[in-house]
């Protein structure tokens, strides 16, 4: 049984042809799952999830969302930042302040 809750997208490294269009493949994928009941965007990759820097995706459009896909940079904005021990910590405890279950990293 599925666990119901929020989905969290954050981008990594340098900007691709494709890392747009892995975040919104995610997005609409995760619209189709009844126990995902948000999905946000971390602006600045894991360093926006320290700093609890989100964008709700949810009730974007899959107009606008297809429009993203076409452009190749990061459109949530990347980092380089290497996560040591204590800022997976963080991380977690973030992901449990904000009830996100599903994470995915691009």
């Amino acid at each position: 049984m599925a666990l119901t809750g929020k989905a969290l997208i954050a981008q990594g490294g340098g900007p691709t042809a494709v890392i747009n269009q892995t975040l919104v493949g995610v997005v609409l994928e995760a619209r189709k799952y009844q126990n995902i009941t948000k999905v946000y965007g971390a602006v600045n990759g894991v360093q926006g999830i320290v700093n609890e820097n989100f964008l709700d995706l949810t009730q974007e459009t899959t107009h606008n969302l297809e429009q993203v896909a076409l452009c190749p940079s990061s459109a949530l904005c990347s980092t380089r930042v290497k996560p040591d021990e204590e800022f997976c910590k963080k991380i977690f405890k973030v992901l449990a302040i904000h009830d996100i279950r599903y994470f995915f990293y691009v």
